[in-house]
């Protein structure tokens, strides 16, 4: 799970730098291209709101995933917590068992 986790991770890295490598280069490339400056301007709010967009939906992805991982996460924590119940359960028993064994034993020793 740690792994699916870091690979999540990395995989945010690149997307997060790719989107920020093309806003960089669409703004120089805008800039640098012969235009009026409204042209320009609708480009930039066009190029914006298509970055905003992609953001969003990457961001949209990370969320799910995050939910799936505390789901996850949860439901592990949860099973660990029923087995350490059986365990300290079992623990008792046994104890409780081993108790009454040498209580009887010790019953017929003479003091």
């Amino acid at each position: 799970m740690a792994n699916e986790v870091s690979k999540e991770s990395s995989l945010s890295t690149v997307v997060i730098a790719a989107l920020v490598g093309g806003i960089a280069g669409a703004a120089v490339g805008l800039m640098l291209a012969p235009k009026s400056g409204q042209e320009l301007r609708q480009d930039i709010g066009s190029r914006a709101r298509q970055t905003f967009q992609e953001l969003q939906e990457v961001t949209e992805a990370k969320v799910g995933t995050m939910d799936d991982v505390r789901e996850d996460v949860f439901r592990e924590g949860k099973r660990l917590v029923d087995d350490l119940k059986t365990l300290f359960g079992e623990y008792r028993r046994v104890r409780t068992k081993a108790e009454t064994e040498i209580a009887a034993e010790t019953e017929g020793q003479p003091e």
